[in-house]
C-alpha cells in the first residue's frame, strides 16, 4: 500500500478473481485505499474466472464500464 501511494498512482482498477479469495482481497483493498486514490471495480462475466479468460475486446468493454466506488 505504501509503495503504491508513494508511486503517484491516482487511479486503481480492481479486477480480482471471481472466487471467495478474490472477493475478500477486493473488499480489503477498497477499505485500505478509499479516500486515497480513485477506485474502480471491474466486474467480469460469470463465465470467466478472471480477466485472463477474456479476449481483448471483452476486456476493453468491461474496462470501459468499470464502476467508480470511491475517491
Amino acid at each position: 500500500k505504501k509503495k503504491l501511494l508513494l508511486s503517484g498512482v491516482e487511479k486503481v482498477i480492481l479486477a480480482t478473481d471471481r472466487d471467495t479469495v478474490g472477493f475478500r482481497i477486493r473488499r480489503q483493498l477498497k477499505r485500505e485505499l478509499i479516500g486515497q486514490v480513485e477506485i474502480y471495480e471491474l466486474f467480469i462475466p460469470p463465465y470467466a474466472k478472471d480477466v485472463n479468460d477474456l479476449n481483448d475486446k471483452e476486456l476493453l468493454n468491461y474496462h470501459m464500464n468499470a464502476e467508480l466506488v470511491g475517491l
